[in-house]
């Protein structure tokens, strides 16, 4: 269609914000990670094909194997060449924790965060953006690295896909833990299927339950969890069903929030959930990725439902057991049906474990 006397793609309408006026290239800017931990010898050899790979490489890392952190070698190289890096994440909540971290790790490098609402300032030397912001950066970056690949909006949108691949003329690596393996065919390709601390993934149980019993068979396995340290996330397929619960539930636990795109003060709630400040979280898969806190148990509620693919499961159960210190954990499947889906993602992890040893 016109638009201007231009043409335009109708699928490109919304993306019509300014692009970025900045250049190509950087002044050489030569950084080093400040971190007080050295990565795990797996980490350490990933980090190193990443450096020395191709231009175009996918990672399937686990997740809690530390993604972030495999690529700091990579991001030097690219900031000692003089090219700008572009962090890209689907989901903007995950920029600003991703940002955070890289302002801590590189304080002497320029690092700006992109996404709706926060448009303002577009230049830096590391760009961690939303893939929605991607559009203003037309050959920008020497290096992007996309996080969470597969992940909802970005997953199957072509016209975000074509931002992405037109926004840098250098390397790019793409991040996941839940990769279909058709989709790595003849690529370069790496797995890390252990985890920085060298313990296993927690293998989520699954435990039958009628539809009609699902409300009080959450809040029995609540309080079961509830009696040692820790938070319990209870996640449900939809806003409504949320709604439901926490109206129930929050008449048996004090601490208790409820968190889906609907809520008000989102940000406020958000930052609360990853301070520990509630016991109970009761979400929809919004909490599925981006997120770690030390003491974390968790349930899925209606995990038959048709949202929660095996994908999604496996990312859910990855909020689990991330921290060295708090390195296990309870991840519980309440469903009527053991579906294809739950199966799936039990034996998946399952097999993830046994291809690599832990410590004893």
């Amino acid at each position: 269609m016109i638009v201007n006397g231009e043409p335009r793609c109708r699928k490109c309408l919304q993306y019509n914000g300014k692009v970025a006026q900045i250049t190509t290239r950087i002044n050489p800017r030569f950084a080093k990670a400040k971190i007080n931990y050295a990565l795990s010898p797996e980490q350490n050899e990933i980090s190193l094909k990443l450096l020395n790979g191709g231009t175009k490489i996918y990672v399937n890392a686990v997740c809690g194997a530390g993604k972030t952190e495999i690529t700091f070698q990579s991001i030097e190289k690219a900031l000692a060449n003089g090219y700008r890096v572009g962090f890209i994440i689907p989901r903007r909540d995950v920029v600003k924790e991703i940002a955070t971290r890289l302002k801590k790790v590189y304080p002497q490098v320029i690092v700006s965060e992109v996404y709706g609402g926060h448009t303002q300032i577009l230049d830096g030397e590391i760009v961690v953006l939303t893939t929605h912001q991607v559009y203003r950066y037309p050959n920008k970056f020497g290096l992007i690295i996309v996080d969470e690949y597969d992940a909802f909006p970005f997953k199957g949108d072509e016209v975000l896909h074509h931002f992405v691949e037109q926004s840098c003329f250098g390397q790019k690596i793409y991040l996941s833990a839940t990769w279909n393996k058709v989709e790595l065919i003849g690529k370069e390709n790496y797995a890390l299927n252990k985890r920085y601390h060298n313990h296993p993934l927690p293998v989520p149980v699954y435990l039958k339950c009628h539809h009609k019993l699902l409300l009080l068979k959450t809040l029995l396995e609540t309080r079961k969890l509830l009696k040692k340290p820790t938070c319990v996330f209870i996640f449900l397929p939809s806003i409504s069903e949320t709604i439901r619960y926490y109206s129930f539930l929050k008449c048996f636990f004090r601490d208790i929030m409820l968190y889906n795109s609907q809520c008000p003060n989102k940000e406020m709630i958000f930052k609360n959930i990853k301070q520990a400040k509630y016991r109970v979280v009761v979400c929809t898969t919004i909490l599925e990725r981006g997120i770690t806190i030390k003491n974390l148990d968790i349930i899925v509620a209606e995990a038959d439902a048709p949202i929660f693919s095996h994908e999604t499961l496996i990312q859910i159960a990855g909020r689990v057991g991330r921290i060295a210190s708090r390195n296990s954990g309870q991840v519980l499947f309440l469903a009527q049906h053991k579906t294809h889906e739950i199966t799936t993602c039990i034996n998946t992890i399952e097999t993830t474990n046994l291809k690599v040893s832990f410590m004893p």
